[in-house]
């Protein structure tokens, strides 16, 4: 799996990926977050690779995973491990950088390397591993814990290489992050929370303004489902006076805001029979 930190580490990625995924014989995965997601940069572009031709690999029941299949399939995946740990080590979106500072050493996964560096323009004081691909690197990790008194981890999401280091380094060294409350266990990383969890304080280039109008999604002017709902609503309020309405996911999510207030389920796509 690979993580980027920024929009041209994710075109380098996706511009390789294929050719490791072929390489391996496995399906690659490239993990984005919001933030992530929601920002555009300009990239350096590179030189378009020539079209393959199609193939469906050599043996045809390699994706059938049948029980018999798929404890093959699984026992070559663990045969496969040692060298998915090589390669991570080898990667060029996983590297080590030594500082100064010794009492913490920083994990930092995809854009939370963005977010540590932020805070330290001039470079960080402190040994820093940027993890950009997955599995965790047992070199580069044995490095740091070797000479680091702790280590703070910063990951988006759920805590998985927090957890991960806990069982991999054992009680031997204290991991921080958002399982101990260094870090919020929810919510998204940013500057600011990077910066409280090493004691720092975050000068925001940016002054925001004392009042910022809320902007929320709304359907788009002319968009059928607004009459939709009008007439959804209108009929279900004189004939069902005690109706419940359940959606899935679409732009008539929306139907759950104001003004037509007319949704009372929508989990995920597909849900609303379910439910």
């Amino acid at each position: 799996m690979y993580e980027p930190s920024n929009q041209q580490e994710a075109y380098d990625m996706i511009y390789n990926v294929f050719e490791f995924s072929e390489k391996i014989g496995e399906p690659l995965l490239m993990r984005i977050v919001t933030r992530l997601a929601h920002s555009r940069s300009g990239v350096e572009r590179k030189a378009q690779k020539p079209q393959k031709d199609i193939s469906f690999g050599s043996d045809p029941r390699q994706f059938v995973l049948l029980p018999g299949m798929a404890r093959k399939r699984y026992k070559i995946l663990l045969e496969q491990q040692a060298g998915f740990v090589k390669a991570s080590e080898e990667s060029p979106y996983n590297t080590y950088m030594d500082g100064a500072d010794k009492s913490v050493g920083i994990v930092a996964c995809g854009i939370g390397f963005n977010y540590l560096m932020e805070n330290y323009p001039e470079g960080c004081s402190h040994p820093v591993l940027k993890i950009g691909q997955y599995p965790l690197p047992k070199k580069q990790l044995l490095q740091i814990v070797a000479t680091c008194n702790e280590i703070l981890v910063l990951e988006d999401g759920q805590p998985f290489v927090e957890k991960q280091l806990k069982g991999y380094l054992g009680k031997g060294i204290k991991v921080k992050g958002r399982l101990d409350g260094t870090l919020s266990y929810d919510g998204e990383l940013n500057p600011d929370t990077v910066a409280h969890a090493l004691g720092k304080e975050n000068k925001s280039y940016f002054t925001i303004p004392d009042m910022v109008e809320t902007r929320p999604p709304a359907l788009c002017k002319g968009c059928g489902h607004r009459d939709m709902y009008n007439a959804l609503t209108e009929v279900l309020k004189e004939e069902y006076p005690s109706h419940k309405v359940f959606s899935d996911i679409g732009c008539y999510t929306l139907g759950a805001n104001a003004p037509f207030n007319a949704i009372n389920s929508c989990v995920d796509m597909g849900a609303s029979i379910t439910m």
